[in-house]
């Protein structure tokens, strides 16, 4: 065969890592790219509120330009969601760690819960947008926070089964259970938002809430 018929692969250096195909170090740079915007995003929203921020401001932080922001990240709006779903996925790793750690369920849970509670209360203006979000936004932000919470009530299953939890009624299963905390735990978070309940109970409500659903629904 002639030596025109091999294969040619397109490569760059990178400093500290070698040799990378171009594709490969793209796709690398990209994703440092939207770690930077996310970081920056998180740390601003922590700081200055949801509404105090702007994307220029994020992408100024994230050493990106507003049109990288956009092109790798979306609008405001979807980066909080983006945020916020990722702190909601910590929760769930931390819950089912407690519970593999065999903590007990109430508090495996409210490691589950923790991170809403908290925006709740140190960042309800960023907690209200959420929600709008999760409501009203985008179809792709709507799907991605509805699965979010899908997330969230199964890992409350998993840590009932992880203690092998079994509900007292025969009929509800432990789903139903944790649907149940879930929802009650929203309705806490709303009540707080609106101003209906003092934001300052809100950490002691959701516990006082967990307490009493885990000991009226579950066998002891």
């Amino acid at each position: 065969m002639g030596a025109g018929t091999g294969s040619h692969v397109d490569t760059a250096e990178d400093p500290g890592h070698g040799v990378l195909p171009r594709q490969g170090l793209r796709e690398r740079k990209k994703k440092e790219r939207r770690a930077r915007v996310l970081a920056a995003a998180s740390r601003l929203f922590a700081e200055r509120g949801y509404e105090g921020v702007t994307t220029s401001e994020i992408a100024a932080v994230a050493d990106v330009g507003v049109g990288t922001l956009f092109r790798h990240t979306g609008t405001k709006a979807e980066l909080l969601v983006e945020v916020m779903n990722q702190r909601i996925a910590e929760g769930m790793e931390e819950g089912l760690e407690r519970a593999r750690q065999g903590r007990t369920v109430q508090e495996s849970i409210l490691a589950i819960l923790e991170p809403l509670a908290e925006e709740s209360l140190a960042h309800p203006g960023n907690m209200v947008a959420y929600e709008k979000e999760v409501l009203f936004g985008s179809e792709e932000g709507r799907t991605s926070s509805t699965a979010r919470i899908s997330q969230v009530e199964a890992a409350i299953v998993e840590v009932l089964r992880l203690h092998g939890s079994r509900p007292r009624n025969a009929r509800i299963a432990v789903e139903d259970v944790a649907h149940t905390i879930y929802a009650t735990l929203f309705l806490d978070i709303i009540k707080a938002l609106v101003g209906t309940a003092a934001p300052e109970d809100l950490p002691e409500r959701v516990r006082r809430s967990v307490d009493m659903l885990v000991g009226a629904l579950l066998e002891p």
